[in-house]
């Protein structure tokens, strides 16, 4: 078993990518697809959101299975399957929202439901896979790695992703925590970061929030 008062690398962002899932599968299921603003901002938003799904492999991939792999040979192989599994759905879904973003007004029924029913079987087979991650392979990083360890993965992770990209994970987790961990997390990102650079995230994550609020008006 694993054990939960030892570092766990996988809570945070995991949180955050199934918050961000579940919002995603209610904007497609409930966009007025007569409106070209809706189609534009939900096309924006689940781009985005697949790209931060596609960052969150590389990472793990990168980071975590290359350090478990050496430590514990095949312990990563079925996350790593799945990860393939994944690339090719990122390409299925990149695909059909541009098929609803190309088709006019009055013809867009057919398109959308496809991408409905395209993005559910993917959000179901990510949360099979991340549960996966968070039991399976978890009991193996903490088997063979100090929380010491695992933090400094993490941390190599957090320091190689670019501002943009940034936004979009903490525009996740944020949403996904609660309060006193969201205000605990604000406030080491705070100590931590230059004033510059943590007044940009938090301008560009409200600047992410206020362009999806057609979605979440259901305009």
């Amino acid at each position: 078993m694993n054990n939960p008062t030892r570092h766990d690398p996988y809570a945070p962002v995991h949180k955050g990518i199934r918050a961000a899932h579940m919002r995603c599968l209610t904007a497609i299921g409930a966009i007025d697809v007569e409106s070209d603003p809706a189609v534009a901002a939900l096309a924006a938003d689940l781009t985005d959101h697949l790209a931060m799904c596609a960052a969150h492999l590389a990472h793990e991939n990168a980071v975590i299975h290359a350090a478990l792999q050496a430590r514990r040979p095949g312990a990563a192989a079925d996350a790593e399957e799945d990860h393939d599994d994944h690339l090719g759905s990122f390409q299925e879904l990149r695909r059909l929202v541009e098929r609803l973003v190309a088709a006019p007004a009055g013809r867009r029924g057919e398109p959308v439901a496809a991408l409905y029913r395209r993005f559910a079987r993917f959000v179901a087979d990510d949360l099979i896979h991340m549960d996966h991650e968070e039991h399976d392979l978890l009991r193996d990083l903490q088997a063979v790695f100090t929380d010491a360890e695992l933090q400094e993965m993490e941390g190599c992770i957090v320091a190689s992703i670019p501002p943009a990209e940034m936004v979009l994970f903490m525009d996740a987790i944020l949403g996904a925590l609660p309060p006193a961990d969201r205000d605990g997390l604000l406030a080491a990102m705070r100590a931590a970061m230059p004033q510059d650079a943590y007044s940009e995230l938090m301008a560009g994550i409200e600047r992410r929030r206020a362009s999806r609020q057609i979605l979440q008006n259901g305009a």
